[in-house]
């Protein structure tokens, strides 16, 4: 028995040093065994190790439940344009079509793919290693920082996000945002929640991540520009 003790042991640490924050396989891994087995979850808790012991690899956790969905959905464009290409546009058309055309023919998809890579760039830019804080950047001819990429990659999200609902059709792409949503806001407060309950940790972990006001500001006003008139929207852009 202490043989089997041991060795349990054992490989609970191997699993605990093979886990890893930024890792979506693991993430997803987590957060399924969380919310459909939280007993079981408590009790088997080191074997995640730093993911839900110490506050970075916490927030490093969340940043990837809040922005899978969203790349997930605008992963789904290329094969969208190739099934529309095969179906609606023979290899002789495609050819009359030349490469000005297919960027007119394709020209939501694109933009929405485009705004999608630049905003994933500048969270790989900012490069801080922290999951709450945005690197700062010095303004020219000032003392003063700003975190730029954050509002970068917070306004190429909204416009992808509003792009790609137009995309999909103005109710089609409604539901999908709520899909969207109801998984990236829903589900990760309610991972963060069981996390907060199993390991004893200070609340609103979620809530201070570098991703949340991003996350939410994207869907916020998605919402709001498509289910409202203009002058409505901006009031309610002035207003929120």
């Amino acid at each position: 028995s202490i043989n089997q003790a041991v060795d349990r042991n054992t490989r609970h640490m191997l699993m605990a040093r093979g886990r890893n924050a930024g890792n979506i396989f693991d993430v997803l891994a987590m957060s399924y065994e969380a919310v459909c087995f939280p007993g079981r979850f408590a009790a088997s808790k080191e074997i995640w190790g730093d993911m839900i012991n110490q506050v970075n690899s916490r927030s490093l956790v969340f940043n990837v439940l809040l922005v899978f969905p969203i790349f997930l959905c605008m992963g789904k464009l290329p094969l969208l344009m190739a099934f529309s290409l095969s179906n609606e546009v023979s290899p002789r058309g495609i050819r009359r079509l030349g490469p000005l055309g297919l960027l007119r023919e394709f020209d939501e998809e694109i933009i929405a793919l485009s705004s999608t890579l630049i905003a994933l760039l500048c969270m790989m830019y900012d490069g801080t290693g922290d999951g709450t804080r945005w690197a700062r950047m010095r303004m020219p001819g000032t003392n003063k920082s700003y975190p730029f990429m954050r509002d970068f990659s917070a306004v190429f999200i909204f416009f992808a996000w509003k792009v790609f609902v137009s995309f999909m059709d103005l109710w089609p792409g409604i539901a999908l945002l709520l899909c969207t949503f109801s998984f990236t806001v829903s589900f990760s407060s309610c991972v963060a929640t069981i996390l907060e309950k199993v390991n004893g940790s200070e609340e609103g972990t979620l809530k201070k991540c570098k991703m949340w006001p991003i996350i939410v500001f994207a869907l916020r006003y998605s919402f709001l520009i498509h289910l409202c008139p203009k002058a409505q929207a901006l009031k309610g852009v002035i207003f929120l």
